[in-house]
């Protein structure tokens, strides 16, 4: 099951006044901070090396100075603060569905060299995005043109972007290069289509689990048998948890569609 974090809820909130609060740390802790960042990016991925490095397939998508920052980590199905924040500048490469940091342009450039000469320069770090989801955040108390990245395996980063242009063509690139990668994995050439497809193939689950949850709310009231209306529960709580999922992946779909066709990002609090 995919653990995204959803970026506009409540929780988020929350958590983003925490942050607030916590932003009079010291010069030592924020030397930790970046040491914090520095480990989190290098452990981000659960893949080998030669599966992460099987993941860079193709030409650099986009690259660029961001300014990045360890938010969020997924621990024991719980969402927290990750526990040391900073920003910290990187000339960052998105190549296939990962993101390559390095500590200067022209670090890179002597990367794609010697990766034309059959050799390898490892950048500072890299950070497997397949599956991610990356929304803009407007309402960051104290930056511009910062957008959220969730990762599949549940981990929440903030790129700050240049601009509002390239805000948006970051979140562009990391989609598209996301769906990409399905229909790649699925051996199809009309990326599109797919997207289409996976999205109505979601809209009919979650109408046909909804419809069902329905029922059993319904038959809930009809019944006062204290174990069939626990096998009831049950029921329900399992669709409820199916609708989640469903309804996530549905979003991730819709996003992956609208950079595919240039068009705006879907709003995540419209559910279906």
């Amino acid at each position: 099951m995919l653990k995204y974090y959803q970026p506009r809820d409540r929780r988020l909130l929350q958590l983003q006044e925490q942050d607030d609060n916590s932003r009079h740390q010291s010069d030592s802790e924020d030397a930790a901070s970046v040491a914090s960042l520095d480990s989190s990016l290098s452990n981000m991925q659960s893949d080998s090396l030669a599966s992460t490095a099987a993941k860079q397939s193709g030409a650099i998508r986009k690259s660029g100075w961001l300014n990045v920052k360890n938010w969020l980590v997924h621990k024991k199905r719980k969402v927290e603060l990750a526990p040391q924040r900073a920003w910290r500048r990187y000339w960052v490469c998105l190549k296939g569905t990962v993101l390559l940091f390095f500590k200067d342009s022209q670090q890179q450039h002597q990367q794609m060299m010697m990766d034309a000469a059959g050799e390898r320069v490892e950048p500072k770090h890299s950070l497997v995005i397949e599956g991610c989801i990356a929304q803009p955040l407007p309402e960051h108390p104290k930056k511009e043109n910062v957008l959220s990245l969730s990762t599949a395996f549940g981990d929440a980063y903030m790129f700050q972007a240049l601009d509002k242009t390239d805000l948006d063509s970051w979140i562009a690139a990391l989609h598209s290069a996301c769906a990409s990668q399905i229909a790649r994995q699925r051996s199809k050439s009309d990326t599109v289509y797919l997207m289409e497809t996976e999205i109505r193939k979601l809209e009919g689950n979650i109408d046909v689990d909804s419809k069902m949850k329905m029922m059993a709310e319904k038959q809930l009231t009809a019944i006062s048998d204290s174990r069939s209306r626990q096998t009831i529960l049950r029921n329900i709580q399992q669709w409820e948890e199916n609708l989640e999922r469903l309804l996530i992946e549905l979003y991730r779909h819709r996003c992956y569609m609208t950079s595919l066709l240039g068009q705006e990002l879907p709003n995540p609090k419209v559910s279906f």
